[in-house]
């Protein structure tokens, strides 16, 4: 009988503390964060601690929207090897870089991205390093490469160029509508909202 009871305590508690674990919005039990391996152009010029607060706010935005319980954390961080190009101006640089073994790759700059593959609110539809129509070099903030995303240093606003570029490594597309972490950079201004289905595939559980 005491042995009954004791079985029947445990179960209690154990059901009460399971209660209180944080699930995501639609019920399911928070993901794992994502770990990336970054890879910086100069250890000296971006630190951990800068890219840990990047990480940071990229949950704090998704959360804001709306899409809680989506972590990012660094599982390695390293300079980019000898011979990589620390800005990205022709196609041949984007293979280069796109070949790193790295899901984040922290450039000087970007002035190239293949169509499709750039984020930038000012760049125009033809693919090339300096615009046809002002003759100035283009800057693009972030560029995606598949099994993982290039961004520029000194991009505005990084923790939307993250997620946006990060969204891409997840198979998450452009949106025609503005307003949002996946609108369309080319044609419309990206914000910090996201879909239903768009958050569930950050969650993992899409």
């Amino acid at each position: 009988m005491l042995r009954r009871g004791l079985r029947l305590c445990t179960m209690l508690a154990v059901g009460f503390i399971l209660s209180w674990l944080p699930e995501s919005a639609d019920g399911q039990a928070p993901a794992e964060p994502y770990k990336l391996d970054v890879m910086v152009f100069n250890m000296d010029a971006v630190s951990r601690s800068q890219i840990g607060t990047i990480f940071a706010t990229m949950s704090n935005a998704l959360a804001d929207a709306k899409c809680p319980e989506v972590g990012f954390e660094i599982r390695s961080l390293t300079q980019v090897p000898s011979g990589t190009p620390s800005i990205i101006e022709f196609d041949e640089d984007y293979l280069l870089v796109s070949e790193l073994d790295a899901d984040v790759v922290v450039l000087l700059d970007i002035h190239w991205c293949p169509p499709d593959k750039k984020n930038d609110s000012t760049v125009s539809q033809e693919s090339g390093e300096v615009s046809q129509e002002s003759g100035e070099v283009k800057q693009y903030g972030g560029c995606s490469f598949g099994s993982g995303f290039a961004v520029a240093a000194g991009a505005a606003n990084p923790k939307l160029v993250w997620l946006h570029e990060h969204g891409h490594v997840l198979g998450l597309k452009h949106m025609d509508e503005s307003g949002y972490i996946m609108s369309d950079p080319e044609r419309y201004a990206v914000g910090k909202d996201v879909t239903p289905d768009q958050c569930r595939t950050f969650q993992g559980v899409g």
